[in-house]
């Protein structure tokens, strides 16, 4: 059907045998929740992904729920979209617990109070990111290498590689280590999420 997006949280609302007069009352307040209350007469074929993804998350929080259950919220979206909806999310989750299925690091980073990690059907870990992060302490370094070095790192058994820059002539590598690499100039770097994904799943 051809929703507009009032008559779309109006059938959303109907599925979930909501109330009527509930569902009048509910509609404009999520709407506005989501930014989208200028544009709730409008078709939803008109929307970009962003106001889709935002449209989706009201729909999920319609009523009430107390635990939230997004898959890969940020999926298709543009920097500047994954941004709006990765706050939007923290906006909502006040009150509820939101658990979030996703490969995007950054989706979690700093909105998360706790994070699983699930490697081939087990729980890898369940900790904090603080937690997580310090357990790979004095392991993640960035080298400063030339181009013709690169290959060395990559098929160095002892590195595991993150992300490659290049500034001018030289490439920066962070790769995650036991110990301080030897033979090439190196700086200890704070450890992230991308860094304990790597880590975790040597990928």
């Amino acid at each position: 059907p051809n929703f507009t997006a009032e008559g779309f949280l109006a059938y959303m609302a109907a599925l979930r045998d909501m109330k009527r007069a509930e569902a009048a009352k509910r509609t404009p307040e999520v709407l506005a929740e989501v930014g989208l209350l200028e544009v709730a007469g409008d078709k939803i074929k008109s929307f970009s992904g962003g106001m889709k993804q935002r449209l989706l998350i009201a729909q999920a929080v319609l009523a009430e729920p107390k635990v939230l259950v997004l898959d890969e919220p940020t999926a298709g979206l543009d920097p500047k979209q994954r941004i709006a909806i990765r706050n939007l999310i923290s906006e909502i989750s006040a009150g509820k617990i939101v658990i979030i299925a996703t490969h995007v690091v950054t989706d979690v980073e700093s909105a998360a109070n706790r994070i699983l990690l699930i490697r081939e059907g087990e729980m890898a870990a369940d900790s904090t990111r603080e937690e997580l992060c310090e357990a790979l302490s004095g392991k993640v370094f960035e080298l400063a290498i030339p181009q013709e070095r690169l290959k060395d790192v990559e098929e160095d058994p002892a590195f595991l590689v993150g992300n490659i820059s290049r500034e001018r002539e030289t490439l920066f590598v962070r790769v995650i280590c036991d110990g301080e690499p030897e033979g090439y100039q190196a700086e200890p770097v704070r450890p992230g999420l991308e860094d304990v994904y790597l880590s975790c799943f040597r990928e």
